[in-house]
């Protein structure tokens, strides 16, 4: 009997040290090695958002880009946002009183070249268009309009207040050193081996049919992985699917990210600012209207 336990010994050493190799393997323990030494990071990708592409982006004389995107919720009905990045020192288009209140296709029609094809999006709405300007006819206009003092609290608060919705959040100044409680820090690598921290800002509203959020980056510390610096903005639609529209690296000091939704009903939406340092100063404005 003793030489037969004997036998079995090998065997049984053999599978302690595959189970020990499993388990150092296994997502939990990876994690618990790369803590403190900057060999690797395990991350968990919980709830992932689903990067929705425009149908047709219009870019201006001034590098201002506007962005369409199309979503259908879980009942088939189709909805259109519209994003807006600017450059240091441009105006925004979404925010000018002649197209505030306009429909995405009427926009559309009033910043593209002339001659620009309609997109199959909007093919069925072009009789919704105002026939008193042909098509580009805001374009030029535009390209001549100064614009305001980016960072200017006043004015980031008349942009934001312009929409005329009833609820409002915004944040002038946000210095994520000043405000630890909404800027949690979290630890990045970068170059595969350095790690840094890193401060995170995020503002969600429920349950909403209008929405218009604008973030502005009006001073940026240096980084350890500048491109890594984000605006985020996505939204949840009824049927429970996670939508990005607004990925953007901020590396330049007046660049603004800007969305617009309000062709749907009963949508969540999240504004962040990923991965800022603790004195990167931010100007953040939602606005939006209960469903």
């Amino acid at each position: 009997m003793i030489k037969h336990i004997r036998w079995w010994r090998p065997i049984f050493a053999a599978m302690v040290g595959l189970l020990m190799l499993v388990a150092l393997s296994s997502p939990l323990m990876a994690h618990q090695q790369s803590k403190g030494f900057g060999e690797r990071v395990h991350t968990v990708n919980s709830d992932k958002a689903l990067q929705v592409q425009p149908f047709v982006q219009v870019a201006l004389d001034n590098d201002a880009i506007v962005s369409f995107y199309e979503f259908s919720d879980a009942n088939g009905a189709s909805s259109i946002g519209i994003m807006e990045t600017l450059p240091p020192h441009v105006a925004s288009v979404l925010e000018h009183e002649q197209l505030k209140n306009a429909t995405p296709f009427e926009i559309f029609q009033a910043i593209a070249e002339a001659g620009t094809a309609i997109p199959e999006q909007f093919k069925h709405k072009a009789t919704e268009a105002s026939t008193q300007h042909a098509q580009g006819w805001f374009r030029h206009t535009h390209s001549k309009i100064s614009a305001p003092a980016a960072c200017s609290g006043a004015t980031f608060q008349n942009q934001i207040n312009g929409f005329g919705y009833p609820k409002k959040l915004i944040r002038l100044d946000e210095r994520p050193q000043d405000h630890p409680g909404r800027w949690p820090s979290s630890r990045y690598v970068t170059g595969g081996v350095i790690f840094y921290n890193a401060h995170n800002y995020k503002a969600q509203v429920n349950s909403v049919d209008r929405f218009y959020t604008k973030v502005i980056a009006c001073s940026l510390a240096n980084h350890p992985d500048s491109s890594a610096r984000k605006f985020v903005i996505t939204g949840r639609s009824p049927g429970g699917t996670v939508h990005e529209v607004v990925n953007k690296s901020v590396q330049t000091v007046g660049t603004s990210a800007a969305w617009h939704f309000y062709t749907g009903t009963d949508w969540k939406w999240t504004t962040e600012v990923k991965r800022a340092m603790p004195s990167d100063r931010y100007n953040i404005g939602l606005t939006w209207r209960n469903s």
